[in-house]
């Protein structure tokens, strides 16, 4: 598990996240949400080391970040961000890319099987990189990540680039991929009307303190004022 203790982040003499208390479990899935600005991208970077905690501490299994080579603790957890970013020419650079990470261990049979499960046909594979949707491209990014076998996976707008339709048919690719992996799952997304329920638990942070956390039903029927803002649309 992921377990943040009284963490604190600042930047640049601003307080960005406050007092943050919370446990991610393996095998668990979470939906982030909350208004523009309140720090939840910066929890996800946290989370994955990309940046320090200005106080507090962060444990990966009962141990300290600090006791962990930040290369492996980023192959434990890893974060998609909003724009992926594909390397080299075509798709399948992207495997040989991995294998390059893991020493030729991963199989390119893996590989294509993970396409069909993201409803990408095995011709992906030999596919420009530059002639791929925002969906697409997303979906390549979920298939890399996943073949990392990471504990956690922290997800920052993963469907931004999508329709309606599209950001159901991702969001429920994902939630299957990683139940299929027994990995816990952070998703940050603007759009929760029609994928909260896919999930275990809403996070709702406010202003950098983290205000809700329990199931989708009981955020929906939270009647914090701040929440029920966020609700109706009011996303500042």
């Amino acid at each position: 598990m992921i377990k943040l203790e009284n963490v604190k982040y600042q930047h640049q003499e601003k307080t960005i996240l406050k007092n943050v208390n919370l446990t991610i479990e393996k095998g668990k899935k979470y939906l982030l949400l909350g208004p523009s600005g309140s720090g939840k991208t910066s929890l996800l970077k946290i989370m994955n080391n990309l940046i320090s905690v200005s106080a507090g501490e962060i444990f990966l299994d009962g141990k300290s970040y600090n006791q962990i080579k930040p290369s492996l603790l980023r192959k434990q957890i890893s974060l998609i961000m909003q724009d992926s970013i594909l390397f080299g020419k075509e798709v399948k650079d992207n495997f040989e890319y991995l294998n390059s990470l893991n020493n030729n261990e991963l199989s390119e049979e893996m590989f294509l099987e993970l396409l069909d499960k993201v409803k990408l046909n095995k011709d992906f594979f030999h596919k420009n990189i530059n002639k791929l949707s925002g969906g697409e491209k997303q979906r390549i990014a979920i298939i890399r990540t996943i073949m990392n076998s990471p504990q956690f996976i922290l997800a920052d707008e993963p469907f931004s680039a999508l329709d309606k339709y599209r950001i159901q048919i991702l969001a429920k690719i994902l939630v299957d991929l990683v139940d299929s992996e027994n990995i816990g799952l952070v998703v940050v997304s603007h759009y929760f009307d029609e994928i909260i329920h896919l999930f275990d638990k809403v996070i709702f942070i406010f202003k950098g303190e983290i205000l809700f956390l329990g199931t989708p039903d009981e955020f929906l029927e939270n009647k914090d004022n701040h929440v029920t803002n966020f609700l109706e649309g009011n996303n500042e």
